[in-house]
């Protein structure tokens, strides 16, 4: 893409810089513009999407936006991005993802995340489960 939107704010994690804006990360492309990228696990957002869904997974209240799980940490002062915990349930998945079958079973994998399609009551939602191969 040649530009992103005009508020975004830039984020500096380990050595690599990040813009952001609205759930989505890009960087610098080579060639010029930016391409998006998966979110970095450990960054931290001053704020998650405001388009979040609440995935809750045990005492944890987390915040789902395409892929991406922020969690409230406390010592950061911000939502930071973490792995999704084998258990949670989402309702839909980010474009991108990939179909995978595996002994026969069907799995949808996202940034090294499996899920599997379960049912609740008569709608299909996705359960992160550990990597099947």
């Amino acid at each position: 893409m040649a530009s992103i939107p005009p508020y975004h704010t830039t984020v500096v994690y380990g050595d690599t810089s990040y813009l952001y804006y609205g759930g989505v990360y890009y960087q610098a492309a080579p060639a010029g513009g930016y391409v998006i990228v998966q979110a970095p696990l450990g960054v931290v957002a001053d704020a998650p999407p405001a388009e979040c869904a609440v995935v809750e997974v045990g005492e944890l209240s987390y915040c789902y936006h395409f892929g991406t799980l922020y969690l409230w940490d406390v010592e950061a002062d911000g939502y930071k991005v973490v792995a999704p915990p084998v258990g949670a349930t989402v309702t839909y998945l980010p474009e991108g993802h990939e179909v995978r079958y595996v002994s026969g079973a069907k799995y949808h994998a996202y940034a090294s995340v499996y899920y599997r399609p379960v049912y609740r009551g008569t709608t299909v939602v996705y359960q992160v489960v550990k990597s099947p191969g």
